[in-house]
């Protein structure tokens, strides 16, 4: 009542001022209060708060009116949604909101209304429709017992939701974006989806990347492709849950890291065998010499130990095999470990010259054979013989100061007689060598070795290595064995009435009036001798320089029958040089096999091969051009089509068989090229050994001399 007073004020005075007329009538408008519009109700169509969903279409009505009865403006805004076909009246408006298809489950739905009059006064208010539905709940989870696996193995996963609807599994990478539509289900991708209900679990079949029918293979690790299993739940309304499980496939088998013993080492007969493994390893599948035996697994500290059942049997080489196989946590498989052993009885160990003696003392008080006795690295020097084999103890030289590990190169094991001046080489029983093997009647070794005399004064012969009357067939292997100087005759190795089997050895014949690497007599019996893989110097004679000089003597029923096989026989210094000489006087020598010998150092007037003690009655191949390949084949007892023995002249001094300088033109075939590598013998076929004297392996179809490459300058 007081504003129409007011206002009626108003007009009188305009009136009486500028008279009456429609302007003075604005005018007097311009000074009446303007009052905001009313809204009166603003509602919308939505029944449930909570099952908003993307691209929903809801009807908005607003009623309101302006207290000054003018028309009015309404504006509709929203974060999470737009607007369409809106219809203003007098009365009200309405409006369709079409919610965002971004929408997210609990994502708040509110629209905010603005009623506006001509002359701008408003009012504001807003709707809060709701929030988006969620998608279905995970309800239970039942994860796989691994997350790694390997590429044959499985695992389940048991999975529910709380709504009925479809669900899809999918292998992805977590940092993949979802659809272009805002989904994670892959609804045209060819991915199948399931009907599922609510809270029954679905289970899925995880497979590595080999298995066969499962539900979902994961990738090699290799592909770098992601390993990541996603399980979607889509409600009917496609509101969507996932749930992220990430694998991993390892398909490298358990590693082996350490044994004990070491590989090729040396094992007790009732030892056991403890291996190590990169990881915890279960399933282990053991084998001794290709049977199988038992053993145990500690998975705390990723070990295999087998043990044996009463005693493992002796083994002179370490060639006794033991295999084993374990599987890891995921099911893969080792590769087949393969481990070597020397096995004896009893082993003891020797630090110094002084303890040898002692050694074998406690060998016999144990009375447990075979024994080996092993020598750890340095210089075992005596003013006499240092070793006097026994019946079935072996000796084992080059390890290192804690007998963990073994190279003859690298922890050179030396056993040297220092005496000046030595009685005469045919005198058995003397004491005046380094080593001496005699009367032996069983198998055994000598291995690892450098073994020297040093008489550089003496008046009688030297020989470092002596063997004598031997029944058994002492091996003579991975030695080094230097002959030493005298005034008359000097050897490397002197056999008498003594079976042998000498493989892989490095011998020099020394310096003196005569020189022999290998000689070899018998005297009153049958004895067989093999020579085979060894690199040979005759040394240096001042009247004669024999490489292998094999001699039967005095009956008719002695007989020296042997096998000369892949050596490298090398006469490079001395006069009169020969590299085999043989023959006999009332015996017989028979060589019964030569084959794969190469000849070097021999040049034109000296000999590769004589039949002597008959005034020199058949000399071979004494060749007439030094690049010449020839033949050692008349009136020898084996098929010469099958092997080939070589001449080849070389320069004295460092010798390295590469390919190259191993080839040489084969005048006898005329245009062929041939080498040393298209004959040789494997030495695990036909002897039972496959290393040089380094212990690498040789290779098969070529192995000729001690070492497998190298031939060494003259040894000292």
């Amino acid at each position: 009542m007081k504003n129409q007073i007011y206002i009626l004020f108003i007009l009188i005075i305009t009136i009486i001022t500028t008279g009456c007329d429609n302007s003075a009538l604005k005018k007097a408008d311009e000074y009446v209060p303007n009052e905001v519009p009313v809204i009166t109700s603003f509602t919308s169509n939505v029944t449930d708060r909570t099952m908003l969903i993307p691209a929903m279409q809801i009807t908005l009505t607003v009623e309101a009116h302006d207290p000054e009865q003018k028309p009015l403006e309404y504006i509709f805004t929203s974060d999470t949604g737009a607007f369409q076909t809106q219809v203003d009246s007098e009365t009200g408006s309405t409006t369709t909101y079409v919610v965002s298809e971004t929408l997210t489950g609990g994502e708040e739905v509110k629209v905010t209304l603005t009623v506006k009059d001509e002359k701008g006064a408003k009012v504001t208010q807003t709707l809060d429709l709701g929030t988006g539905k969620t998608g279905p709940a995970i309800a239970s989870t039942t994860p796989p017992n691994r997350t790694t696996l390997s590429a044959t193995s499985t695992e389940t996963l048991t999975i529910s939701a709380d709504s009925d609807g479809f669900y899809q599994v999918q292998l992805v990478n977590p940092d993949d974006p979802i659809g272009s539509d805002g989904s994670y289900m892959k609804k045209d991708s060819g991915t199948p989806f399931y009907f599922y209900s609510a809270n029954e679990p679905v289970t899925i079949n995880i497979g590595g990347p080999n298995v066969l029918g499962a539900d979902i293979n994961l990738n090699h690790e290799a592909d770098n492709a992601g390993n990541t299993i996603r399980v979607v739940f889509a409600d009917f309304l496609w509101q969507e849950t996932k749930a992220d499980f990430t694998f991993t496939v390892d398909e490298t088998g358990p590693s082996l890291v350490n044994t004990q013993p070491s590989d090729k080492m040396f094992l007790k007969a009732t030892e056991g065998i403890i291996m190590q493994f990169d990881e915890p390893v279960r399933n282990p599948t053991c084998s001794v010499d290709g049977s199988s035996v038992p053993c145990s697994v500690n998975e705390t500290d990723s070990t295999v130990t087998i043990t044996p059942d009463g005693e493992w049997p002796s083994h002179l080489s370490n060639t006794f095999p033991f295999e084993i196989t374990v599987d890891d946590a995921v099911g893969n498989t080792s590769n087949t470990v393969e481990l070597n052993y020397y096995v004896f009885k009893n082993i003891i160990k020797v630090t110094s010259a002084d303890g040898i003696a002692s050694a074998f003392n406690t060998i016999n008080e144990a009375g447990l054979y075979p024994a080996a006795v092993l020598f750890a690295e340095g210089i075992y020097n005596s003013n006499n013989r240092l070793i006097n084999m026994v019946d079935n103890v072996s000796v084992f030289g080059g390890f290192n100061s804690t007998f963990e590990q073994r190279d003859i190169e690298s922890y050179k094991t030396i056993l040297e007689n220092t005496k000046q001046t030595l009685g005469f080489c045919s005198s058995e029983n003397d004491s005046l060598e380094a080593v001496l093997i005699e009367n032996i009647t069983t198998d055994l070794k000598l291995e690892g070795f450098y073994i020297k005399t040093t008489g550089s004064n003496a008046t009688d012969c030297c020989v470092p290595l002596k063997l004598v009357n031997n029944s058994g067939t002492p091996i003579i292997q991975n030695n080094i064995i230097i002959g030493g100087e005298s005034k008359v005759d000097t050897f490397g190795v002197w056999a008498s009435s003594s079976n042998i089997k000498f493989q892989n050895n490095l011998v020099t014949g020394g310096k003196g009036s005569s020189s022999n690497a290998i000689f070899i007599s018998s005297n009153s019996t049958t004895i067989n001798s093999y020579i085979r893989n060894n690199t040979l110097y005759a040394g240096n004679g001042s009247s004669a320089s024999s490489t292998i000089f094999l001699f039967a003597a005095n009956n008719t029923s002695t007989f020296l029958n042997a096998s000369i096989d892949n050596n490298i026989i090398i006469c490079d210094t001395g006069n009169n040089k020969i590299g085999i000489s043989y023959g006999q006087t009332d015996g017989t020598t028979t060589i019964n096999s030569l084959r794969n010998n190469a000849f070097l150092g021999i040049t034109s007037g000296q000999y590769l091969m004589i039949e002597s003690f008959g005034g020199y009655a058949n000399t071979y191949n004494k060749p007439n051009e030094l690049n010449d390949l020839s033949f050692a084949d008349n009136n020898v007892s084996y098929n010469s089509s099958d092997y080939f023995n070589y001449f080849i002249n070389f320069t004295p001094g460092e010798y390295n068989l590469n390919d190259s300088n191993w080839r040489i033109s084969n005048s006898a075939f005329g245009s062929t090229v041939d080498s040393l590598r298209t004959g040789g013998l494997t030495g695990t076929t036909d002897w039972g050994f496959s290393t040089d004297i380094t212990g690498k392996d040789r290779t098969v179809g070529w192995s000729i001399g001690a070492y497998e490459y190298l031939l060494i300058s003259y040894p000292k």
